[in-house]
């Protein structure tokens, strides 16, 4: 039996004690099909990119440690990829359903509960560890020489307080108000309904921690990350490596981005936002989350060179008609062929064995030319 009521501008349709009770239809709810599906098309691009990218990064670290970084780095990895396939999962596939059918549709009050229980605690969770990721690789350059012996023991303890930090967020508004969950049609979500003062201050104070604060250190860390690297730089250009900074710098930026508009959000003042009765703003910095949860498989192909050579094996096998080169091409490619007196074509550089190389090397420093002996 349908029951409706409506409370200072929110109307809620409960069925019964047990099943689910909705929040703000009447006024967010999005009754016109377009907008909803291209809304839901980004949440599918984003879900669909999830799942296969960081199934391919947990595959590539953890059975053919492909991810050739600093030990503490790859495990922070690993972390981010478990959180980011469980949030596509559980948070952004029911947001998916809800948005196309413009209802909630996975059942009933308890299992809208355990999914915003579960986005309340994985979306701070992986802030957290970009943060600790961020963290990790300054000091793995200020301390180069300790940083050998770091391992996952000392990854262990940090992991530990962020997860319990972050588990933390959605204790709290449980402990005070069990009771306080419903589907949000501002969001197409299940949220806490903050409706104590309490409640309402909690929030904006988690959001301080979680969001803000975050972010102002992202921000200061990575700052002081580009200046100790380029000073290192100066002093040891050939053994500074660039490839776990430029990664770690990449993944700072993406953050920022995804973060500042939800940041300017909740930190607003003014008759500015009052002016959008549709929470257009609140939707597109809401989504812009999720960004995190789809960049780092990009980012990694690109900046991470082991990684990008492990895609490039992996797209040969599944796909042999594409063509795509080897990873060996780009170099034999940029050699010089060897060529005898006579005219002769020689052997290639990327062929030749060890002796021909200690010929060429002994030639350079004499300035003679070198035999060409095959091996």
């Amino acid at each position: 039996m349908l029951l409706t009521t409506m409370t200072a501008g929110n109307a809620y349709n409960m069925t019964n004690s047990s099943t689910l009770t909705t929040k703000n239809y009447r006024f967010h709810a999005i009754e016109n099909s377009l907008p909803r599906y291209i809304w839901a098309g980004y949440f599918i691009f984003i879900f669909l990119s999830s799942v296969t990218g960081d199934t391919t990064i947990l595959v590539a670290s953890l059975k053919y440690k492909a991810i050739k970084l600093h030990k503490l780095t790859v495990i922070i990895i690993r972390l981010i990829a478990c959180c980011d396939l469980a949030v596509s999962l559980f948070v952004v596939f029911p947001r998916i359903t809800s948005l196309i059918a413009n209802k909630w549709v996975l059942g009933n009050f308890y299992a809208c509960y355990f999914v915003c229980c579960i986005s309340y605690f994985l979306l701070p969770l992986v802030i957290l560890c970009i943060c600790l990721m961020i963290g990790f690789k300054l000091l793995i350059l200020k301390f180069p020489l300790k940083a050998r012996c770091w391992g996952a023991k000392w990854a262990a303890i940090p992991c530990a307080f962020i997860t319990l930090a972050a588990l933390a967020v959605p204790i709290t508004p449980v402990l005070i108000d069990r009771n306080n969950v419903r589907f949000d049609y501002k969001m197409y979500q299940c949220n806490f309904d903050y409706s104590s003062p309490l409640l309402t201050i909690l929030r904006k104070l988690c959001s301080a921690l979680i969001f803000a604060l975050p972010n102002l250190f992202v921000m200061i860390t990575t700052a002081w990350l580009l200046k100790i690297a380029c000073k290192f730089s100066k002093r040891n250009k050939k053994t500074l490596k660039w490839q776990g900074i430029i990664t770690t710098i990449w993944v700072a930026i993406v953050f920022f981005l995804s973060v500042v508009p939800y940041c300017i959000y909740h930190m607003r003042s003014g008759p500015v936002f009052d002016k959008d009765p549709r929470n257009i703003f609140f939707r597109i910095a809401d989504s812009s989350l999720y960004m995190n949860t789809v960049s780092n498989f990009y980012i990694y192909s690109f900046t991470v060179s082991s990684f990008k050579k492990f895609l490039l094996s992996r797209i040969r096998i599944l796909f042999p008609f594409m063509g795509v080169p080897k990873a060996e091409s780009s170099a034999r490619k940029s050699n010089t062929t060897l060529t005898r007196a006579n005219g002769r074509p020689g052997v290639g550089v990327g062929e030749i064995g060890p002796t021909t190389v200690t010929l060429m090397r002994r030639s350079k420093k004499r300035n003679i030319a070198p035999r060409n002996r095959r091996t």
